[in-house]
């Protein structure tokens, strides 16, 4: 089990996690609303919504399915597209990123907050 050095490494790798969840989560719209495909004519306002409605659409249509799929494209029976996810690739970390001061400034005091749950959780695990 790999343990975070500092808030800078926590934050990285939830961030990484979470973006590697959404990436995981569009594959999966895009396998099934081919729709995701192709280049839409519609107000910006009204793309922006599509992705929402198809993942709202995919977990009713999970929920109702009586035998999961064989494919499993989920890796589990799960019912619910968002998974818990997890990240090798170092592609999600923020830290690189150059970044305007009130930005970086809420990521440190997200990623300070992070640090000191973990380390609260840590405490009580013990």
């Amino acid at each position: 089990f790999y343990r975070p050095a500092n808030k800078e490494e926590l934050f990285n790798l939830q961030h990484a996690s979470a973006q590697n969840v959404v990436k995981h989560i569009f594959g999966v719209i895009k396998h099934h609303f081919r729709i995701l495909l192709l280049p839409l004519e519609y107000p910006i306002k009204i793309q922006a919504l599509i992705p929402v409605v198809l993942c709202i659409v995919y977990n009713i249509i999970r929920s109702l399915d009586e035998e999961p799929d064989s494919d499993s494209e989920m890796g589990d029976s799960s019912s619910s597209i968002v998974q818990e996810g997890n990240s090798d690739d170092e592609e999600g970390e923020v830290g690189a990123l150059n970044q305007e001061p009130s930005s970086k400034a809420l990521r440190d005091s997200i990623a300070e907050e992070m640090w000191w749950d973990y380390q609260n959780h840590l405490c009580s695990a013990h």
